[in-house]
């Protein structure tokens, strides 16, 4: 359905309730309807792992090894490390490796090709804690990633990792696989869901409910004096 025909659809729902309630506005409607898309994309996103069906949910919303090949070096306190700017519809990431100078041996240089080695996210407290641990900081099998918002002043549409490698370790590629945010619904006739079409009902459905729960006369203010 595209966002008109989710909007006629939510009336005849609303229609359809045991319950008296005031004929929302269209605008009033499409927030309704946006607030129940993002409901239910964060809901797939916790239940991704455990449930196919949610998994399916996510699949439009899903960019599977978007390569980056741009490292901006890093001149903070962080040795060996790199900036990447990330793509600005990224929400969540799902998995991510880097291909570096470092061969199937464990040998720097590209002599037989580089490889593809893993990447690990952590935060703050991991990197001061273990920064100076030889048995955890970064190595040839794997690299650190910080979400550089921690600690970098970038703008807020411009999303940045740093990655943080052993000392020697040339990145080339990094590979990043995301789940990106909802896009909201709007009047335009070309505005549809994003969500597979056979979850748009559900959407509506659950706008309806949403709707009814905050404009029932049970949850109006009581007025006094």
């Amino acid at each position: 359905m595209n966002a008109i025909e989710m909007i006629y659809q939510f009336e005849l729902y609303l229609g359809t309730l045991d319950m008296v309630l005031q004929k929302p506005k269209t605008r009033d409607i499409l927030d309704f309807l946006n607030i129940a898309q993002g409901d239910a994309h964060e809901n797939a996103y916790r239940m991704m792992d455990a449930d196919e069906y949610q998994k399916k949910l996510l699949a439009p919303f899903m960019t599977i090894d978007k390569e980056i090949s741009t490292f901006t070096p890093y001149t903070g306190s962080i040795p060996n490390a790199v900036r990447i700017a990330l793509p600005s519809d990224l929400l969540y990431v799902i998995r991510e490796e880097l291909k570096v100078n470092v061969d199937e041996f464990g040998r720097i240089g590209n002599l037989f090709g580089p490889t593809i080695r893993g990447v690990r996210p952590i935060d703050f407290d991991f990197y001061n804690t273990n920064k100076r641990n030889p048995v955890r900081m970064p190595n040839y099998e794997e690299s650190w990633r910080l979400d550089a918002k921690y600690f970098i002043d970038v703008d807020a549409g411009t999303p940045e990792h740093l990655l943080i490698m052993a000392e020697g370790i040339v990145p080339e590629t990094y590979y990043v696989s995301y789940i990106k945010n909802v896009t909201d619904l709007t009047e335009e006739i070309t505005s549809v869901s994003e969500f597979p079409e056979w979850h748009h009902d559900s959407i509506v459905k659950e706008a309806v409910q949403l709707y009814a729960k905050v404009r029932s006369p049970q949850q109006e203010p009581q007025k006094t004096g």
